[in-house]
């Protein structure tokens, strides 16, 4: 499920890429602006999907999953919400970063040990990242729904 999780991030981020890039270009900005760019369409897109589709990004609609509480009901829009917030905090903080190794690297570590590494299982038996655990929440496949 971590890869299906990270795949469906990539494509939300590389929707935004696109439209920051294409704003870049059009208006000359430097990488880290456009980096910049990035994470704030990357906001924007997954926030207005949220609040359309009430469950999911476009990636994780496209690879068919989505975060649920532990409870296996829906989250409520205002927890997927501060879930996106927080995972964007995090982009910035590596977009601030670019060009600076060190910090980079620490950033981009901090940023995949608390979406990519399984803590805990919760009372289901769903493995749990450290964002999951924060919000009380893991993903399924919508297959299974």
């Amino acid at each position: 499920m971590i890869y299906r999780r990270i795949i469906a991030v990539i494509i939300d981020i590389l929707i935004a890429g696109v439209a920051a890039i294409i704003v870049g270009l059009y208006l000359n900005s430097s990488i880290q602006n456009i980096l910049f760019k990035t994470v704030l369409f990357y906001f924007l897109h997954t926030t207005l999907i949220l609040f359309l589709s009430k469950k999911y990004t476009f990636g994780e609609g496209i690879i068919k999953i989505r975060a649920v509480s532990i409870d296996s009901k829906d989250l409520q829009f205002t927890t997927l919400f501060l879930r996106n917030i927080l995972f964007c905090f995090y982009l910035l903080l590596i977009a601030i970063c670019w060009g600076r190794p060190f910090e980079f690297i620490l950033f981009v570590l901090l940023f995949l040990s608390l979406n990519s590494i399984i803590f805990i299982k919760n009372n289901y038996h769903h493995p749990m990242t450290g964002f999951d655990f924060l919000f009380k929440s893991y993903y399924i496949s919508l297959k299974t729904t």
